[in-house]
């Protein structure tokens, strides 16, 4: 049986990921330029399904191979600009905005420089720009454990998705004083009743036949004595074979195959 955890962001979880992408921003800040009105939150990427497809989606690879994405703004990079050469809106308007090769090619890098700070400070791992791959179904789906951290830069929200594979370990949990120690789920499910039938027999009857039983009548069973019965579990689950015998007085079954 394949079983896939249902995973839960925690608050505490988020804020710390919310905190470790302010201080990259400022670390960022200090190399390129302070970043003016930004905000910054961390959420379950089931809950920001529809804002991942407002943007560039944008796929890197960490170090160890593990893909993380970007959700870029449109005009992300001509902002970056802006604000490296300190220009305003009204310069864009009026075309004096450095827009050359040279103005084009720092914005690029400010923007790789910034992706690459922030996700190194959110995994902990360098990455690197990567071919464009599809975002996988199952990271958006209720309980994957992927985390989206948005960078709300104005009007502009930059997206960073984060599978859980590539998040932080939570530290273990730590038992309360004079609680009881903690157990293995195999011994907490040790003592947990499960009900099992025995299966004698099926057989048919036509309804006038059954209609005429009474009290005292005697079905014979389309069986042998020694034939295998079926030991089922919840569900109807085959559980194992067994022969029917008795045991200090009373019906026993001796489990002789398991199912398969």
């Amino acid at each position: 049986m394949n079983v896939s955890p249902f995973q839960l962001l925690k608050r505490s979880s988020g804020n710390a990921l919310a905190a470790c992408a302010s201080a990259a921003l400022a670390q960022w800040g200090a190399a390129w330029t302070t970043l003016p009105d930004h905000a910054l939150g961390c959420a379950a990427a089931s809950d920001q399904v529809g804002r991942l497809a407002a943007g560039e989606l944008r796929c890197r690879q960490l170090d160890g191979g593990l893909p993380v994405w970007a959700v870029v703004p449109a005009g992300m990079e001509r902002y970056l600009e802006q604000l490296v050469f300190g220009l305003s809106d009204l310069d864009a308007a009026s075309g004096h905005n450095m827009a050359s090769h040279l103005g084009g090619g720092v914005a690029k890098d400010a923007l790789e420089d910034l992706l690459q700070t922030l996700f190194s400070a959110l995994t902990g791992r360098t990455s690197q720009s990567a071919p464009a791959q599809a975002l996988p179904a199952h990271l958006t789906r209720p309980g994957s454990g992927a985390v989206v951290c948005s960078v709300q830069l104005g009007e502009r929200a930059l997206r960073l998705l984060l599978p859980a594979a590539v998040l932080p370990a939570p530290p273990p949990l730590r038992a309360r004083a004079g609680a009881a120690p903690l157990t293995s789920l195999h011994r907490a499910l040790a003592a947990l009743p499960v009900p099992l039938s025995v299966e004698l027999c099926r057989t048919e009857l036509t309804l006038g036949y059954l209609r005429t039983l009474a009290v005292g009548d005697v079905l014979a069973l389309p069986m042998a004595t020694d034939q295998e019965l079926r030991v089922t579990g919840p569900g109807d689950t085959t559980v194992c074979s067994a022969h029917l015998g008795a045991l200090d007085g009373a019906y026993a079954v001796e489990l002789i195959k398991a199912a398969r």
